[in-house]
């Protein structure tokens, strides 16, 4: 699928153009409610150009907050395994769950009508497990108390669901999780959460790191606290600003921030025993000080990281514009478009490369990889929802066993829309050298 959509015409960049009153106008930054019972439109219709299998349906759209957590997965084999937020109680969402389904290698399984879960939760991720097995991690919330849930099978697509729980450290919850596999057998999880329930070590959500290594029966490493993501680098981890790169041996990665403060990938060669922070972007307000800011370029809460062949990890993540006013109030500019490229052959980007009012910088460096793509040459926009990320935003890349290099993004659309606002669709980019050249297709 992504060397599909990264073969789709990509047309020459082409700086978008907005109307008058959108290309300054600043929107108050609130940040987008992590209230877990969470709020769904009625529903939605997607288009596709390629072939395509409905594998579920659900009302509940509400399918995430910023990066993207590792929801599909190709076995070796053909199968595939893949899950979604699903619920149909419009209003109260009771039923919201985990939405699962496979693929034999011939066809889709039916589409479910329930959750995997036996109790209400949400933002589920998947990932292989044991031998043949896979496993699912999601979280619940009840009246201020939260959890994670975790649900595994020793067959993958078949049999019943061992569900079990995993709380925070003393009275703190846990939420938003992130889990990949790895080892012989994919035996050893590792998982990423935030913390809720109050401030822990000074942050009103503190990432914490859990590993397991006899496939979910115990937890070698519980409640790890990355200091060097703590409240001197980083006001908060917020839900969703984490993004597993699919492991390569021992060689672990994560990206983590990419908001208006800095955005970090955390590294680790032993497996998880230890790890190493490498800034990739350098914010002038992390953490933020207080008072009024020009405006300056950042990251727009997503992010996604990829190892290569040799360990080296490539990131990429959307450009958005911010500023502060006297009152301390965060504003960004909806009109910013970018999807930004970084590996660890490069120095960390600033505010500078990333600039508040040219893409010139990124693009001299090889930095720029996605943007509004022109239609018929055309790079105009009417308008277009506001989701609080930039007009190219919720990058994945991947790269294959021949280091080439897959990224896709969601854009604001050029040339299709609605008389009012124009769509957002999926676009792609790749390398086909590991990015050796500064050449993207």
């Amino acid at each position: 699928m992504l060397l599909g959509i990264s073969l789709c015409s990509f047309g020459q960049f082409k700086e978008v153009k907005v109307p008058n009153h959108l290309i300054s106008q600043s929107i108050p930054m609130i940040i987008k409610s992590e209230n877990p019972d969470g709020y769904g439109t009625a529903e939605g219709i997607i288009g596709q150009k390629f072939e395509e299998a409905i594998v579920g349906e659900t009302i509940y759209d509400l399918q995430g907050y910023n990066s993207l957590q590792q929801r599909i997965y190709t076995y070796p084999d053909g199968t595939i395994g893949m899950v979604w937020m699903m619920g149909f109680e419009t209003g109260s969402w009771e039923d919201r769950g985990t939405g699962y389904n496979y693929y034999d290698g011939q066809e889709w399984g039916y589409s479910p009508t329930s959750r995997v879960e036996s109790i209400f939760s949400g933002w589920p991720c998947y990932a292989p497990l044991g031998e043949s097995g896979e496993l699912i991690v999601s979280f619940h919330y009840d009246n201020s108390f939260w959890e994670l849930v975790l649900n595994k099978r020793e067959q993958k697509g078949e049999g019943l669901w061992e569900e079990s729980y995993l709380n925070g450290p003393e009275t703190y919850g846990l939420a938003f999780p992130a889990v990949i596999t790895n080892g012989e057998n994919n035996s050893t999880i590792h998982l990423l959460a935030i913390t809720r329930g109050g401030d822990y070590m000074g942050q009103p959500g503190a990432l914490l790191y859990y590993r397991s290594q006899d496939g979910g029966q115990t937890w070698d490493i519980l409640h790890h606290y990355f200091e060097e993501l703590g409240p001197d680098h980083l006001t908060l981890v917020f839900g969703d600003t984490y993004s597993w790169a699919a492991p390569r041996g021992d060689t672990l990665a994560f990206s983590v921030g990419f908001t208006s403060e800095d955005g970090y990938v955390m590294k680790s060669y032993n497996n998880g025993d230890s790890w190493e922070k490498i800034e990739v972007y350098h914010s002038p307000y992390s953490p933020y000080p207080g008072g009024a800011t020009p405006t300056f370029g950042a990251g727009d809460f997503t992010s996604s990281v990829a190892l290569d062949s040799q360990g080296k990890a490539h990131v990429t993540f959307g450009r958005l514009r911010y500023y502060y006013n006297n009152q301390s109030v965060q504003y960004y500019l909806p009109a910013t478009e970018g999807i930004v490229y970084w590996n660890e052959d490069m120095d960390a980007l600033d505010s500078t490369s990333i600039s508040s009012y040219t893409l010139d910088n990124l693009i001299s460096k090889g930095n720029l990889i996605g943007w509004i793509t022109p239609h018929n040459g055309d790079s105009t926009l009417m308008g277009w929802g506001n989701y609080y990320v930039s007009l190219t935003s919720y990058p994945q890349i991947n790269i294959d066993e021949q280091d080439r290099i897959f990224v896709i993004y969601s854009g604001v659309t050029a040339g299709y829309d609605n008389g009012v606002k124009n769509f957002r669709h999926i676009f792609g980019n790749s390398s086909n050298d590991g990015r050796l050249s500064m050449e993207w297709n």
